[in-house]
């Protein structure tokens, strides 16, 4: 969403500079992703929470997206719920009109204020796909990391953890306020 907005509004945008960790770039290549290998724990995680976001939901409206209110929707995957339920409740005619709308990756040219994007080659959510392949725009740092799954970053030892993360974005954004 921040990859999105910089782009839409990089004349006028109300934050003056960005950092997205583990972005999803490319919606639908990480749709697809979810769906193999490990990776579907963790599509199961987040499926159980927006189901039950979705069933909190239906407890309070008539409808929503194809869903009455209570259903106990059997949603098995991201690309379905993204189907049944974040398409039509945001105005898109299906998921993949979603993905193709919403998808960061090809709006980064567009993007005038600082940006610093971090990703990790062994994200269960990313595939090659989400990685920039054309030259970007001086003004956005791209950090791609052999390790880091989504949004970990550990690196040191077991016994002497140090959460990479935890200092690099401070430092970007301290970096950021001194401009």
């Amino acid at each position: 969403m921040l990859v999105r907005y910089l782009a839409e509004y990089a004349d006028d945008p109300i934050v003056s500079s960005g950092c997205a960790v583990s972005p999803p770039l490319d919606l639908a290549a990480c749709s697809l992703r979810i769906q193999q290998g490990f990776s579907r724990v963790y599509q199961a995680y987040l499926l159980r929470s927006m189901r039950q976001t979705l069933s909190d939901k239906l407890t309070r409206h008539a409808q929503v997206g194809r869903w009455q209110a209570g259903e106990q929707p059997r949603i098995s995957t991201l690309f379905e719920f993204d189907q049944t339920v974040t398409a039509p409740l945001h105005g898109f005619e299906d998921a993949h009109h979603y993905y193709q709308q919403c998808s960061g990756l090809s709006v980064l040219p567009a993007i005038r204020a600082p940006l610093t994007i971090i990703h990790a080659k062994d994200d269960p959510f990313m595939t090659d796909a989400v990685i920039p392949t054309t030259p970007l725009p001086a003004n956005i740092r791209y950090q791609l990391t052999d390790h880091g799954g989504h949004v970990g970053f550990v690196t040191g030892h077991w016994r002497a953890p140090r959460l990479w993360l935890e200092e690099a974005v401070p430092a970007w954004i301290a970096e950021q306020l001194d401009t």
